[in-house]
């Protein structure tokens, strides 16, 4: 079996935070504030620092990083595909790709513990 891409590696590790966000999101409280980034943010209210970081990761806000990272990637995918006979085009388009490949490999950073992470792909 081949090594997965680093856009692979990347898809794969936001389909499984979106899939955990998504559980969480969907889980049925006894009441809706019982939810731990609920509490969080009542808590976060009153100054605690620990309880404010518990808050900014809820299942919204992942979700919504899941879909800026697939757009990054996007984009990424569509300057690795774009094709021009203009010398002058396929330079910027070169140099656009080589750009989009250091952000992906920043964004796999966080994943670096993952056994599928591969070290060549470290900024």
């Amino acid at each position: 079996m081949p090594e997965p891409t680093l856009t692979d590696f990347l898809l794969a590790r936001i389909n499984e935070d979106e899939a955990a966000a998504r559980k969480a999101d969907k889980f049925r409280w006894d009441r809706p504030s019982d939810a731990p980034w609920r509490r969080a943010e009542q808590l976060a209210e009153t100054g605690s620092k620990p309880q404010a970081h518990i808050a900014r990761w809820n299942p919204a806000r992942v979700l919504a990083e899941c879909e800026a990272k697939r757009r990054i990637i996007g984009m990424y995918e569509r300057a690795h595909d774009a094709e021009t006979t203009d010398r002058h085009l396929w330079a910027a388009y070169r140099e656009e790709r080589t750009a989009f490949q250091r952000a992906l490999e920043a964004l796999a950073l966080p994943y670096a513990d993952h056994p599928d992470y591969d070290e060549s792909w470290r900024p």
